[in-house]
């Protein structure tokens, strides 16, 4: 039975950005040879793994500092 999109875990994203931006998205895309929502998709990706690297490392640090 079909349930939608978030049946397989995913959903619509939209965004609207300002034009400056959009072209210079265009241009970091183009030089990757990527669409822009494929470079945006991988930049957001990209920018929660560091996130999430980041708070891995500070609890690493929390957990070696009360040993």
């Amino acid at each position: 039975m079909w349930r939608g999109p978030r049946a397989h875990g995913t959903g619509v994203f939209g965004l609207r950005i300002d034009r400056d931006l959009l072209e210079r998205f265009r241009g970091h895309a183009a030089g990757r040879g990527m669409g822009v929502r494929g470079h945006a998709v991988q930049t957001l990706v990209r920018d929660d793994s560091d996130q999430r690297f980041r708070a891995a490392a500070e609890e690493t640090e929390k957990f070696r500092e009360a040993t």
